[in-house]
């Protein structure tokens, strides 16, 4: 019954107690999943991740209503699972490397920029000019090759959120044709705003490239990419595409 519009219950995790109350709602009975959220808050433990017990039988349906389980005042839930730590996750891990990367390459970036003002205000002689750009130029190119790398990075942790397929169980086609160059760049693909990607693995769906768009912004040109998935933007990584007026 409803205690002051809630239902009163004890939640265990590791030993520990935790007492909840789950506030009841005029048009919809508590469910198995009201318990796995309140479980989340006090536990740490992601609902994907949690098995609930009560007197001994899992609740798997999380649809299932409160009272048809017999769940009333007092009743105690166990709640097994582990909670979520960030620094075992291996898709922060791969966002921390990346991050750690790009960092190196702005460095770099910033180096060559500090070379190209130089020349610019005709620190150079006259004849050193155009094997000072050419340097600068192919050193360039390769942060832009870098720079790729880690935006494939992150659109493979993208296919990842939106599809749950694991990087190392995707297969990503493309107007029928295998990606299976994760180092191969998106424009050289004629991958573009509206493009259709199909991942193949478990729960396959599509996902979209939400848009591209080209700004420039201190003599670079950078891709403005998103993945999305019901209008939201998951992310949106900048990559260094090519560097003009050398």
């Amino acid at each position: 019954m409803a205690d002051g519009g809630e239902l009163k219950i004890t939640i265990v995790h590791d030993s520990k107690k935790h007492s909840v109350c789950l506030p009841y709602c005029d048009d919809k009975p508590l469910c198995v999943s009201d318990i796995e959220q309140a479980a989340q808050q006090v536990t740490q433990v992601p609902q994907c991740s949690q098995k609930l017990i009560f007197k001994g039988k899992s609740l798997t349906n999380r649809n299932q209503t409160l009272e048809s389980l017999g769940i009333k005042k007092g009743s105690r839930i166990m709640v097994l699972g582990k909670k979520y730590d960030p620094e075992a996750d291996d898709n922060m891990k791969a966002i921390r490397s990346v991050e750690q990367q790009v960092g190196e390459l702005k460095s770099r970036l910033d180096q060559l920029n500090a070379e190209l003002d130089g020349i610019s205000k005709g620190f150079l002689e006259i004849d050193l000019i155009g094997p000072a750009v050419t340097k600068v130029h192919k050193q360039i190119k390769g942060l832009t090759e870098a720079l790729m790398k880690e935006l494939l990075t992150l659109d493979s942790l993208a296919a990842q959120q939106v599809t749950q397929v694991p990087q190392c169980s995707q297969k990503l086609i493309f107007k029928g044709k295998s990606l299976t160059n994760r180092n191969q760049t998106l424009e050289s693909l004629g991958i573009k705003k509206g493009s259709r990607i199909m991942v193949l693995g478990k729960k396959c769906r599509l996902w979209n490239v939400n848009k591209i768009e080209f700004s420039k912004e201190d003599n670079m040109c950078v891709y403005n990419y998103g993945v999305t998935k019901d209008s939201k933007i998951h992310h949106c990584p900048l990559a260094l595409t090519d560097y003009h007026n050398l």
